[in-house]
């Protein structure tokens, strides 16, 4: 059986206790409910869409009951349906936020020398900028004989310190 969740609307601003969202339900391919979380720290509530979508409703919460169990900070809690729409909009989450991230980054790195603890621009999770407000591009910033030793030094101080160079595209 495959359930998921499709129209996705999430509100991380008004977001409480829990991911405020709603979001229509699908089992192998077809409509068949709606669900949703006021973000407050309440349940997620879910329905059918019709009487002859609840025949489908209550066959999707079977088959999440029969999942194995799901380990929540190291307590053991039995599988149903509100905890599988709640990974379902979790995963959408963190999937819109890492990308949200790394388009950010890749513009970033257009514009400032990014570096960071970590050595790898995917896996990244943070990162600082060397930045000069009045110039638009590294190649402008690069091409300033005094700019471009300034943030040479910066550079190898920042390694110095066990910082990792983002950037594959200085023109150093």
């Amino acid at each position: 059986m495959q359930i998921e969740l499709k129209n996705i609307k999430v509100n991380l601003t008004f977001s409480q206790e829990t991911t405020m969202f709603d979001a229509d339900i699908y089992v192998d391919g077809v409509k068949i409910g709606y669900a949703e979380n006021g973000g407050q720290g309440g349940c997620t509530s879910y329905s059918a869409i019709g009487k002859q979508q609840v025949k489908t409703l209550r066959q999707a919460e079977a088959f999440c009951e029969s999942l194995p169990k799901e380990i929540y900070e190291g307590i053991e809690l039995d599988s149903n349906l509100e905890g599988y729409i709640d990974d379902l909009v979790d995963q959408f989450v963190n999937k819109r936020e890492e990308k949200r991230f790394s388009n950010k980054l890749k513009k970033d790195l257009t514009k400032f020398v990014c570096y960071a603890k970590s050595n790898k621009v995917d896996g990244c999770k943070e990162y600082n900028t060397i930045r000069f407000t009045n110039y638009r591009s590294l190649e402008e910033i690069f091409s300033t004989p005094r700019l471009k030793e300034k943030v040479e030094t910066m550079m190898s101080e920042l390694k110095a310190e066990g910082f990792n160079i983002l950037n594959t595209n200085l023109p150093v």
